[in-house]
């Protein structure tokens, strides 16, 4: 049997309000694709600024690596750890300071644990005997004719004085 021509318009009107339909589906797929096509552009955008900033930095990290060992090379360049002595591990190293006022060398210890610097260490040379202060030391000179310990007297003013003799003993007290 046929369809009445009424039928046909209604079956026509329903395939269109389908076809409508899909029709809005789809153009909201397409929309929402093209937010997510504008989102990734942008994203892509942004990691080519940041690769060649990235690329610009390895660049003038590549220079600056081949200055220091030009430097290096040529000995511009002294390594840490070659001035500085060992000290009891490999976390402890020592390193000269300073000439204090009275002339003591003045070293720092440096403690790889915390990465601090300690100033606590004064050498005077072991050829010197700390006089009555820190100003004053004394040094043997000679043993003159009659077994005497002839001592010369350094003062902080970096002079040596006049010569102190002393009677030979065993024992410095």
């Amino acid at each position: 049997m046929g369809s009445t021509p009424l039928q046909c318009i209604e079956e026509a009107l329903q395939k269109l309000d389908l076809a409508r339909r899909e029709l809005e589906t789809a153009t909201a797929e397409v929309q929402t694709l093209k937010t997510e096509i504008d989102t990734v552009k942008a994203e892509l955008k942004e990691t080519q600024a940041e690769l060649k900033q990235t690329q610009a930095d390895l660049e003038e990290t590549k220079q600056n690596l081949k200055d220091f060992q030009i430097d290096l090379k040529k000995g511009s360049v002294v390594v840490q750890k070659a001035v500085m002595l060992k000290g009891k591990d490999e976390k402890h190293w020592m390193r000269f300071s300073k000439l204090d006022k009275v002339n003591h060398h003045c070293f720092e210890v440096w403690n790889s644990s915390d990465d601090t610097w300690h100033d606590d260490i004064r050498v005077k040379a072991a050829i010197f005997l700390k006089a009555r202060d820190e100003h004053h030391w004394m040094a043997c000179h000679y043993v003159d004719s009659r077994n005497y310990d002839v001592f010369r007297v350094w003062k902080s003013a970096d002079t040596w004085q006049s010569t102190v003799r002393v009677k030979a003993s065993t024992h410095l007290i």
